[in-house]
């Protein structure tokens, strides 16, 4: 169903201090990029709906088998918080930090001025953008773009979200990983924490090749649409996943049979 790429992408990472230091401080090692893993209430879902459904065309299924879904959440990598942010609201005035030595720098923000008056803030969350600052660099062999998401499905959703965007990372540049967020505006007096391992930003790395989008209409009616839109509006021709298959957002099949 997929052509194989012709060029390996090659990421690798290195922390900015001495192999020494690194050793003495296992935080650092939280915002390495980690591969995603599918969060565990995916995991421990069935594929199965029991009960009975007011649509049809469910036929008992749950998202456990959608393949927007599977795929998501097993592909790219992950940066975690390295260590305890505190977020806290007193007389009006949103203060955070963190309990490390005040000469390390681990957060920055991009104020309100930056945004200007127009930009589309979240209801609920702070008009400005807090940075984790990163210490490691990654280089890639080939120029590459990486793509970048919020964790929605953890539940620090509701407390810290990185700003979706995108970073073109050329090849044999070195690049630190600094992530950009939206917080939650807390209430007067009140003090929440974004802790240590928590996920803060999906990376997907993507090899974007140069397209052409057209109108086509004569592509209404052939082999080939035909089959297509035939075997997606028909729910019992879908073919569920199995979960002992190794990657199985390569394995999605669509049988016209069932």
């Amino acid at each position: 169903m997929f052509s194989k790429r012709t060029n390996k992408i090659k990421i690798q990472m290195y922390h900015t201090s001495e192999v020494e230091d690194l050793e003495s401080a296992p935080w650092e090692r939280r915002a390495m990029l980690k591969p995603m893993t599918p969060p565990d209430w995916f995991k421990t879902m069935k594929s199965k709906v029991e009960g009975e459904l007011e649509n049809p065309m469910i036929k008992g299924i749950s998202i456990r088998t959608c393949p927007s879904f599977i795929n998501m959440l097993t592909t790219g990598y992950v940066i975690h918080n390295k260590i305890d942010t505190m977020v806290r609201k007193d007389d009006g005035v949103v203060g955070f930090g963190t309990f490390t030595d005040p000469e390390i720098k681990v957060l920055e923000t991009h104020p309100p001025e930056q945004f200007t008056e127009n930009f589309p803030f979240e209801n609920g969350f702070c008009q400005f953008s807090l940075k984790f600052q990163s210490e490691w660099l990654l280089r890639s062999n080939v120029d590459v773009e990486l793509l970048i998401l919020p964790c929605w499905w953890d539940e620090v959703y509701k407390d810290v979200r990185a700003i979706h965007g995108m970073v073109k990372l050329p090849a044999n540049f070195d690049w630190p990983p600094n992530i950009n967020t939206f917080i939650r505006m807390p209430e007067e007096g009140e003090e929440y924490v974004i802790p240590a391992n928590a996920p803060l930003a999906h990376i997907i790395p993507i090899d974007i090749p140069s397209v052409s989008v057209t109108h086509n209409q004569k592509l209404q009616g052939d082999t080939i649409a035909k089959k297509s839109i035939g075997t997606f509006l028909d729910a019992k021709n879908y073919s569920r996943f199995s979960d002992k298959a190794k990657n199985i957002g390569r394995k999605f099949r669509l049988n016209r049979k069932g």
